[in-house]
């Protein structure tokens, strides 16, 4: 874990862009392959046009459901209602889908 904490210190000591970071918009989950292309296809119609410019400041360490990983996320600090209406957009999707919703929404 401490690998990580150096990596990201040195990425933010220098203000290198981070272009392998992503937003999670969803809890991991699992599809049938069945699913899979209505699943994708309703997806990519209903945030169809959606861009959100987002601007990262403290860091967290979360642990997963399971408690068997954890990992270090970045809070949005500028974009974060953008961000919750796609939660929003994605977690419609999932609930068609019968799927689990994304998390609770933490406090500020």
């Amino acid at each position: 874990m401490w690998k990580v904490f150096g990596v990201l210190g040195e990425l933010v000591a220098h203000r290198t862009p981070i272009e392998s970071l992503h937003v999670s918009l969803s809890r991991p989950f699992a599809l049938r392959r069945p699913q899979i292309d209505a699943f994708v296809a309703q997806l990519k119609s209903s945030i169809a046009g959606h861009q959100f410019p987002v601007s990262f400041g403290r860091w967290d360490v979360l642990i997963n459901d399971d408690r068997t990983r954890s990992f270090v996320a970045l809070r949005i600090e500028q974009g974060r209602e953008l961000v919750r209406s796609l939660i929003s957009i994605v977690d419609s999707v999932l609930e068609s889908f019968d799927l689990p919703t994304y998390h609770e929404v933490l406090s500020d």
